[in-house]
């Protein structure tokens, strides 16, 4: 249920703290991160017109991420090849820190892979960045592992 806001505030985009496991520091040049997942349910039918009960499939999720140049840049110069497709699998993780209640909620997008590459330019572009696309094996929406913002 949710609460009434103090003083009008709540998550924003300043509170998020956004890391790669496989980089010490958070990453700064992030305009963007997108992530869900998706489960196929269906009703099963046994006597009569309606269901007797539902089936599940499997959970599929994806992310997304729109980094600065300069961070891409930074990952690049850690990868021999500089393709970020060769930095292997990591988890990403999401911090959301409430402004008014100090509380910190963490969203781990796991087993991350990059599966493309590449720089988009356009004259007069004050800003450089690119949208990665993350295919992560699963989400863990509530870690209560993962030491909140600042630590």
């Amino acid at each position: 249920m949710a609460q009434p806001l103090i003083n009008g505030k709540a998550y924003s985009w300043s509170q998020v703290e956004i890391r790669f496991s496989n980089i010490s520091t958070p990453l700064n040049g992030v305009s963007k991160i997108e992530y869900s997942d998706e489960q196929k349910t269906e009703f099963n039918y046994g006597a009569g017109n309606f269901p007797v009960s539902r089936g599940f499939g499997n959970v599929e999720s994806e992310a997304k991420i729109t980094l600065h140049m300069e961070d891409i840049e930074d990952i690049r110069s850690n990868i021999p090849s500089g393709r970020l497709q060769d930095l292997g699998e990591f988890d990403v993780i999401v911090s959301y820190l409430h402004p008014v209640a100090a509380r910190v909620v963490t969203h781990v997008i796991k087993n991350c892979y990059i599966s493309n590459n590449g720089v988009e330019v356009s004259q007069d572009d004050m800003m450089i960045e690119k949208e990665l696309e993350l295919n992560p094996s699963h989400i863990q929406w509530n870690d209560s592992n993962i030491i909140g913002l600042g630590n």
